[in-house]
């Protein structure tokens, strides 16, 4: 079973430290960002991708790739995606894939941390946004690429 955590200074962090989050809301984090992580949505690579991005975190060695279908109006089609980090990084990707299908590049390019956030259904330690990010910067960039 994978470690849930990251390392901080010389100890692995618990799912508390990494979202800053209370002992009450620890349920949500179990029910929702550890459902992601372990069932992960939408992966895979999209053979042929209209549009793809590979995006790493150089800071702790995370890394997410997209794949977009795009229909002729440029809306995402399909997505598809393939990574390894940790479970922030990991089930952010997943919840925002089941959010994009029918946006535009506009309407992406729109979406912050608020709206990951919603996704995961709670609210991320500000230590670990570019973790929580990393999926949203990939497809913000893959929709800005031809594959």
């Amino acid at each position: 079973m994978p470690v849930l955590g990251c390392w901080i200074g010389s100890k692995i962090a618990s799912p508390l430290d990494i979202l800053g989050a209370r002992n009450d809301e620890y349920v949500m984090y179990e029910s929702t960002l550890l459902d992601h992580y372990h069932h992960p949505r939408n992966t895979g690579k999209l053979e042929p991708a209209d549009r793809q991005h590979r995006e790493p975190n150089p800071l702790c060695g995370d890394v997410i790739e997209v794949f977009l279908k795009l229909d002729a109006s440029g809306k995402i089609q399909d997505i598809r995606w393939e990574g390894s980090g940790c479970a922030v990084s990991q089930a952010s990707m997943s919840a925002l894939s089941e959010k994009l299908v029918d946006k535009s590049a506009r309407q992406v390019a729109a979406l912050g941390v608020g709206d990951i956030e919603g996704y995961l259904e709670t609210t991320v330690n500000p230590a670990r946004l570019k973790c929580a990010t990393l999926g949203l910067v990939a497809v913000q960039k893959a929709c800005q690429n031809r594959a």
